[in-house]
């Protein structure tokens, strides 16, 4: 008997990580469009031109090619933006609808929990990735200026 509670025990947790981990994290239609290949190459050539941009190699591309690489990772920056946002509301509509509901045990909430649980740690640490992505750049763009305003100023007063 208590072997038989294990296995339907089991089986619900099964049941419920299943529907966790099938649930969308963005919505079909913006699924679709960022898995559309032109989409795809954009994103591609999008976080090469911010590569690009961070490790300040754009600067030695001739003038107009700044502009273009400059121009292509301040869009790639809106669009990443923009997908982490929607990521953002609707990971929040999703938990507290009923998507994520086992259908088939509805008086038994464990499944259920653990669909919630799963979702939750696989929407937040896409939502977390981002977020720390975004720290990084902005602390690795703050403190180049800083060391920049630094040497800028060491220049100034060995050359008076």
């Amino acid at each position: 008997m208590e072997n038989n509670q294990k296995k339907t025990l089991y089986n619900r947790l099964v049941t419920g990580l299943k529907v966790g981990w099938n649930a969308p994290v963005l919505p079909t239609k913006v699924l679709n469009f960022h898995n559309n290949p032109l989409v795809r190459i954009f994103r591609v050539i999008g976080g090469i031109s911010i590569l690009t941009v961070l490790s300040k190699k754009h600067l030695l591309l001739f003038l107009p090619f700044k502009f273009i690489v400059l121009f292509i990772a301040l869009l790639h920056f809106i669009y990443i933006t923009t997908v982490s946002i929607i990521k953002l509301w609707y990971g929040f509509k999703v938990l507290k609808s009923d998507k994520l509901d086992v259908k088939n045990s509805p008086m038994d909430h464990f499944a259920t929990t653990a669909g919630k649980l799963l979702y939750c740690w696989k929407y937040g640490c896409q939502i977390g990735s981002t977020g720390l992505g975004l720290i990084g750049t902005s602390f690795f763009f703050s403190k180049n200026e800083i060391v920049c305003w630094k040497l800028e100023i060491k220049k100034r007063y060995l050359l008076l």
